[in-house]
């Protein structure tokens, strides 16, 4: 039985990429359509949360695993993210080594993204170097307990795959729309079709962290599986959900679930996979500024503090000339 979680991030931000990610394990014991906690699971190595003497990886929600006014206030994410890629590396049937930049990183798990990264200049080639902040022996350690527990347990992390939206491309979504709902729905649609398309197996369990209010998916659904029989088996605030069969037999279910990475570890990683991808992301963003404005403070993107960031920049950004599609977002 398989079990995948789908999250995003930077949705709300003005500048910086949006990530959406998706992330699957098999636990070749699981019966079709039973419940089971990863969590408890792999507890030998595997926390929720970080602490001083824990050295388990932390796998949860990225919003309280990334503190960002904290020292090394990256190094859990990294931890989980890099720690769990090493963990998949080590069974792959064709390993290869952990990312050693960020541009190593992107062609390993959201193939393409350099090509489009290329034509930022604070994004060029994408050579932050790998770890940026976590301890690179503990996480090994850590990275080689999550797999001795995968294995002894009969889980495998089959796939960890992102997709990041720069802004000129996220603008030409929106543009196109003018909904950037509609662009976070055909992203989650994607994801779902990535899932469906590289792991051919007879079952698969998604479940999806849920933006906004919506709450009915069946129209969005029976586009991705046009040929599919639906059964709904519910539609409310908190949680939607249902089950697709597929003419060859295939069964997915699917629920889409508010604040999900707290009842999911693949939601989990998903989210702290999206958002891993979006800081590194920043943190060139804020470099390329910081050389060219003496002075200026880093900004993580957000309305109020990305336009004073703008107004900061402005006498540089007319210096270089650069289009405003190409660093602001215009929704």
């Amino acid at each position: 039985m398989l079990y995948c979680g789908i999250d995003e991030a930077g949705l709300g931000p003005i500048l910086g990429p949006l990530v959406t990610s998706a992330v699957a394990f098999r636990v070749t014991d699981a019966a079709p359509g039973e419940d089971v906690n990863l969590w408890d699971r792999l507890r030998d190595a595997v926390a929720e949360k970080p602490g001083r003497k824990e050295s388990r990886i932390a796998i949860g929600d990225s919003k309280k695993l990334f503190k960002r006014k904290v020292k090394n206030g990256l190094a859990p994410l990294e931890r989980g993210v890099l720690g769990s890629l090493l963990a998949k590396i080590a069974t792959d049937p064709s390993p290869s080594d952990l990312p050693a930049t960020l541009a190593d990183l992107l062609n390993t798990v959201a193939p393409g993204s350099m090509e489009f990264a290329r034509t930022y200049p604070w994004y060029g080639e994408c050579n932050l170097p790998l770890p940026h902040a976590a301890d690179t022996m503990g996480m090994e350690l850590a990275a080689n307990a999550l797999r001795v527990s995968m294995r002894q347990r009969g889980v495998e992390l089959l796939l960890m795959r992102a997709e990041p939206i720069f802004t000129r491309e996220f603008n030409r979504r929106v543009a196109i729309t003018d909904n950037k709902a509609a662009v976070t729905t055909e992203l989650t649609t994607r994801r779902i079709l990535d899932l469906y398309t590289a792991l051919p197996y007879p079952h698969l369990n998604i479940t999806v962290d849920r933006q906004g209010g919506r709450t009915h998916y069946r129209e969005i659904l029976q586009r991705v599986f046009m040929d599919a029989s639906m059964k709904v088996h519910g539609e409310a605030d908190e949680q939607s959900s249902y089950t697709l069969t597929n003419p060859d037999g295939r069964i997915v279910d699917i629920t889409f679930r508010t604040k999900a990475e707290n009842h999911s570890l693949p939601v989990a990683l998903a989210s702290m996979l999206s958002k891993y991808l979006r800081e590194l992301c920043m943190e060139l963003f804020n470099r390329f500024w910081a050389e060219r404005h003496e002075g200026l403070a880093p900004t993580a993107g957000y309305y109020t503090d990305g336009k004073r960031f703008l107004k900061d920049i402005e006498p540089d950004i007319a210096a270089l000339n650069l289009p405003k599609e190409l660093y602001h977002r215009s929704r």
